[in-house]
């Protein structure tokens, strides 16, 4: 295989060679790109998937001083992804079945609705990119659920996202000793490797909540790993300033805490949330909740402002409630210029009623899925507890999820969904199984 493939890459490496032609050149890279994702999708596709997952926050670190140039490298990578991804499905369905869950269905769902909405939309550049990201995340999805599929793949998943890790803490731990966060209405906050301080705040929740669901039920080794890191993902978390951030990683822990059973971990998370107001900056921070402007006289952040603005939002889909107004466009359209900050007003108005209807189809599937997972999932103590609290995991993600979107942007933030989902992928059941065979993976062997 791999002399054919050396063989498939010199002959065409000779022909740009022998012409300075820009459309031979051009078409030639094409072609070399086309071997190159099928040479990987049909030989390296699960090294290249978990490698995806490791690096995709290094990805974003180009955000932080060349938004344009961070943008166009997502796009590729995304893409060429996306385009490999395809190819595996199509060699795997030939050979199997591929599993396709209700959640993977209801996503596909969300990307088809946000495709024509795009191909409709007056902003159809903008809105195209933005379903691109939904189709990631659908194909992205049904990947996961078809690569998943053992004990094995889950540690190596779990491996990965904490690999994540390490990129944006690091450069977060650096701006945060040497102040060079970004300064937002007075205070320095803090983006990691992230375009926004709020989104690096929700990475730091999602990654957080699953370690401390996992941490009791982890090899020792991993267990010493995750108490270190753990700190360390909690001071970069308060140095974002994202309240939204906050809330739906305290609502999280509360999840994980209530269905484990860990009364302790729900009184220390009591006892945190008390102590947050001493912290510099943190009180001002929600203070600017009741503020109606900034001292520059523009629209602040206020929950009354919020209201008033989502006024705005749905004005502006006016004449487009089939079809909405293609995902990402409504802050071109608005006065103010700004996101919805509410994820089912956004489906509602960028995706309209049809994209309302997928997008809520979505978050219920999933929802169900935990639910009937949780309930089929027996309890147990040590490694032997590890899928039951990767389900607990996933369900205080899902709340935290649910959080982030009345008040966030997290529907356009195709990194943020693709940790989520990734997260859900190794809970197994939870997106792929019905009850009975939830019960039967989860079920304990004896040997």
């Amino acid at each position: 295989m791999a002399c054919l493939l050396v063989a498939s890459l010199a002959i065409p490496a000779a022909a740009v060679a022998a012409s300075r032609d820009p459309l031979i050149t051009a078409t030639v890279a094409a072609a070399v790109g086309l071997i190159l994702v099928f040479a990987i999708a049909l030989t390296r596709f699960e090294l290249l998937t978990f490698l995806m997952i490791a690096a995709r926050t290094a990805i974003d670190i180009t955000h932080s001083s060349d938004s344009e140039q961070g943008v166009s490298l997502s796009a590729i990578v995304t893409g060429a992804y996306t385009l490999t991804a395809l190819v595996w499905l199509l060699a795997r369905r030939i050979r199997r079945p591929l599993r396709l869950s209700k959640v993977a269905i209801a996503a596909i769902a969300v990307a088809g609705a946000a495709s024509l909405s795009g191909a409709l939309s007056t902003d159809r550049e903008q809105a195209l990119l933005g379903a691109s990201r939904w189709v990631f995340l659908a194909v992205f999805l049904v990947v996961l659920e078809n690569l998943i599929v053992d004990e094995k793949r889950v540690h190596r998943l779990l491996i990965a996202i904490c690999v994540s890790t390490v990129v944006p803490l690091g450069l977060g731990t650096w701006q945060l000793l040497t102040g060079g966060g970004r300064v937002i209405d007075g205070i320095m906050r803090i983006e990691g490797s992230f375009a926004h301080p709020n989104s690096y705040g929700f990475y730091l929740a999602v990654v957080g909540i699953g370690l401390i669901a996992l941490i009791g039920h982890i090899p020792r080794l991993f267990r010493v790993v995750g108490l270190a890191l753990l700190p360390v993902i909690l001071i970069n978390l308060v140095a974002t300033f994202s309240r939204t951030s906050y809330v739906a990683f305290v609502v999280g822990v509360f999840a994980v805490a209530f269905l484990a059973r860990r009364w302790a971990l729900l009184a220390f998370t009591v006892a945190a949330v008390s102590a947050m107001p001493l912290i510099p900056g943190v009180s001002e921070r929600f203070a600017d909740l009741g503020e109606g402007t900034t001292i520059r006289g523009t629209p602040g952040d206020s929950l009354s402002w919020r209201i008033d603005y989502w006024e705005d939002v749905i004005n502006a889909g006016e004449g487009w409630r089939v079809t909405g107004l293609g995902l990402g466009v409504v802050s071109d359209t608005t006065e103010q210029g700004r996101e919805p900050h509410n994820d089912l007003l956004r489906a509602y108005v960028e995706l309209g009623v049809i994209g309302l209807v997928a997008f809520l189809s979505f978050l219920v599937a999933l929802g169900w899925h935990i639910r009937r997972a949780l309930s089929g999932a027996p309890s147990a103590s040590g490694s032997r507890g590890l899928p039951r609290a990767l389900l607990i995991g996933n369900a205080g993600i899902f709340s935290a999820y649910l959080v982030g979107s009345i008040t966030g942007n997290l529907m356009t933030q195709l990194i943020l969904l693709m940790y989520v989902v990734a997260f859900a992928a190794a809970a197994g059941p939870s997106t792929r199984c019905d009850i009975g065979d939830a019960k039967r993976a989860l079920a304990p062997s004896h040997a």
